[in-house]
Formats: structure tokens, sequence, C-alpha cells
């Protein structure tokens, strides 16, 4: 038997045949049940009130969009409509009952909102100086200006006004709408827009090279030439480049300075230093001059670039009879033994220079005192030494200096007479003595 054949399915639902239950439902979107009888979307039917839209979120759960004018869960409670300010242009808003205003509209504008504008003149549509007038509402008409036409008068019957001429060129209107320019030379084209080649016709002299520029052309010259085309050639001797009085040669895009003596550089602008080539000798100073040079020589040398020696000798700058020995840049002297310094003028101490080589002996021997002498010395022998250098003993008393019986006694200064067992008296025992009885 088939049981779908009286439609058990409702809301749209699709019937099929099952061997368990005779048949089975396939319900639409949103219903359920075994014959699809159970409606599952909340927003039917809507909860929302006011023209307010329903949106189902899942099974017994909806959500309520409301209108301007309402507000709430499913839309029930109404609003202030002047509360989103619906009037248009400064228009006021009133409330005039319940879900409903009215718009008070400015002077030039209506419509429920006082959207309409009915002075369509107050935007100024119309250029060039009209004169705009309302003739209804929501339409205005343009009052041209002498020379211009147009719904808004835009178009110039005056071709000229607009200066199509460029490049100072002169516009003359031929007829309405219609002109013609008079080009200044080196343009051309209906607006002169175009340059004329001037350079096609190699105006430029000497090599320079033309360029074209709006209404003429221009020559670049090479170096060494100047004027419009490059036909006068540069004398670059007029600026006087050269300095110190030497002489300027022009050349072809330059010039030659022939300098005097002393000087040098492209423009003689640097003196020349002698002293560079090191001329002076023997510790001379060059001083540079111009185009010249001098040495100041030191007080040993002379000649122009002191390189003679002066031999100091002549003066004979050596004393004691030292030789005197020229050298470059002065003198020796070579002094005789008992002389030093460097001239030779100080005497020697021969007291207190060793006599005998690697010992400590003094000139003076055997306790003799030397005294220095200038250029020699002498020794002051003791009793019983003589000689040079108190080298030689002999005894005092040998020759017998006491007379008359006197006794010769050697001693450290020399010796004495003992006249005591004489008659007589003195050094040498030579008075004889007198004696007083009283």
């Amino acid at each position: 038997v088939n049981m779908c054949k009286n439609s058990p399915c409702m809301n749209n639902g699709i019937c099929s045949q099952s061997d368990a239950h005779g048949y089975q439902c396939k319900c639409s979107p949103g219903f359920t049940g075994r014959n699809c009888q159970t409606d599952n979307n909340p927003c039917r039917p809507s909860p929302c009130q006011g023209k307010s839209t329903c949106f189902a979120i899942r099974a017994h759960t909806y959500r309520c969009q409301c209108p301007q004018n309402r507000t709430g869960r499913i839309c029930e409670t109404h609003l202030n409509l002047c509360r989103i300010s619906p009037c248009r242009n400064g228009a006021k808003c009133i409330n005039s009952g319940l879900n409903n205003y009215r718009c008070q509209c400015l002077p030039g504008y209506t419509g429920k909102n006082c959207q309409i504008n009915t002075n369509r003149c107050r935007s100024g549509p119309c250029l060039n100086k009209a004169n705009c007038s309302n003739v209804q509402p929501d339409s205005y008409q343009c009052h041209c200006q002498p020379g211009y036409t147009g719904k808004i008068c835009q178009t110039d019957l005056n071709s000229c006004r607009s200066h199509p001429c460029l490049s100072d060129g002169t516009c003359i209107n031929t007829r309405a709408n219609r002109y013609k320019c008079n080009c200044r030379p080196g343009f051309t084209g209906k607006n002169c827009q175009r340059d004329v080649r001037e350079c096609d016709s190699k105006p430029c002299k000497n090599q320079g090279s033309c360029q074209e520029i709006m209404g003429g052309y221009s020559c670049h010259c090479t170096d060494g030439y100047t004027g419009r085309h490059c036909e006068s050639e540069i004398d670059e001797c007029n600026s006087g480049p050269c300095y110190q009085n030497s002489t300027c040669i022009d050349k072809v895009a330059g010039y030659q300075c022939q300098c005097q003596a002393g000087y040098t550089g492209q423009n003689c602008q640097t003196q020349i230093n002698e002293c560079l080539s090191q001329p002076c000798q023997y510790g001379g100073t060059c001083i540079d001059q111009i185009a010249s040079y001098y040495c100041q020589c030191p007080s040993h040398v002379t000649g122009v670039h002191c390189q003679t020696d002066i031999d100091e000798c002549r003066s004979f700058p050596c004393q004691n009879d030292g030789e005197c020995i020229n050298v470059l840049g002065g003198y020796q002297c070579q002094c005789l033994s008992n002389f030093t310094g460097q001239e030779c003028q100080s005497d020697v101490n021969e007291c207190t220079q060793i006599h005998l080589p690697n010992t400590n002996i003094k000139p003076c021997q055997n306790g003799g005192t030397c005294v220095n002498s200038f250029g020699s010395y002498y020794c002051h022998c003791p009793p019983n030494y003589t000689g040079e250098v108190c080298q030689q003993s002999y005894d005092i008393c040998e020759s017998e200096p006491c007379q008359n019986g006197g006794q010769c006694v050697v001693e450290s200064t020399g010796y004495r007479c003992n006249c005591s067992t004489t008659d007589y008296k003195g050094n040498h025992c030579q008075t004889g003595r007198i004696d007083y009885i009283l």
C-alpha cells in the first residue's frame, strides 16, 4: 500500500515509502515532527509590532529590528520622531501626535522635510555676472550680460575675451564665436602656438651652437667668442689678468702672460723664491729678493755664497806662543805644555799635575814645596836637599856654616848653630859674647 498517496507530510514536507513505518517525511527548514506539523520558526507568526522585522536566531529565539519611531524588545514603544532630526535646511521639527511630526520650513524651502529649494538662485547658478530670477518652484532663469549666452550664460560671444592667442599674439574678433590671431615674428599657427625654426638658417658663427627658444633663437658660443651670433672674439687681456707689469698676449679662448724676471705662474702672480735652491753654503742665511738673492754669512765665512772660509789665524788669536791652526768655521790653538784654554790664555798649574806618568809623584820630591809661576814652577826644597825638583840630597852642615867652634845642628827648617859651648853668639856664632859682672 502507498502510504504517501494521502500526502501525510505537512508544510511542504516530502513523503517517501518506508518499510519500518510505512512512510517517512523530509521536512522543510524550520519544521519538525513525524508529519512536519511543528513549526520551529519563532518569527511565524511575527511577534514584532509596528512594521518591525523579525529575525529568527535559533529555535524559540528571535530579534526584532524596529523602525525609527519605535523601540523595545518587540518594538512596542513609540518614539519622539523629532529626535532623529528629519527636517532639513534649518527647518524646525514639531511633534504632531503619536508616530507623527511636522516640519516648519524656512523661506525658500518646501516639502514634508523641507527638502525642496524654492529659491534656485540662492546657489548662484548663472555665470559671468549674469542676473538670476526664480520663475517657479525648483526653477530659475539667467539674464546674461552683453557678449554672453547660454542657459547659465556660459558661452562667451567675444572669442578674444579668453585670450586664445599665445606668445603675445594679437586677437581679432571676426564674427560671433570666431577670432583670428596676428602672431609676432618667430611664431605661427592658429593660436601662434608654434615656434618658427630660426636655427635652420644657421645664424651662429665661429662654430657656435644654435638653440631654439620661444619666439626666436639663442647662440651658445664656443670659448673665446661672444655676441648675438658669436661674431666677436673675446680679448681676454682686457681684464688685465697679468700681474707685476707682465705682458698679456691674447689668444683664442685664452691668453698668455710673459712674466717679468723673478715672477712665475699663469698670471705672473707668484714671486720666484731663488732661495729654494739653497745657494748659501756653510750655514749662510739666504735672503730672497725680486729676481735675485743675497747670502747673509756667519762671521767665519765670506763670499757671494759664503763659500770662502775666513783665516782666523791672521789675527794671531793664540797666546803664549801657542800654534794657530785654521779650520773651517774657526781655528784651533795647539798650546805649549805649560798653557791651556781655547787660546792658550791660561797658565797650567804644574804643581797640581802628576809629574811622572801613571804615578802620584808630584813635581817636587823629598818633601819639597812646589811654587807655581807663570808658565813654569820652582821647588822650595827642605834642608839637605837641592836640585830643580829637590832630587839631590846633601849635608847642610858639610860647609861648616857655624864659626868660632859653634856646633851645626840639622833641623827640619834647615840648620842652627849651637853657640852655648863658645864665647860667641849669633846665627853662625859670629859675634863675641861680652859678660858683665855686677
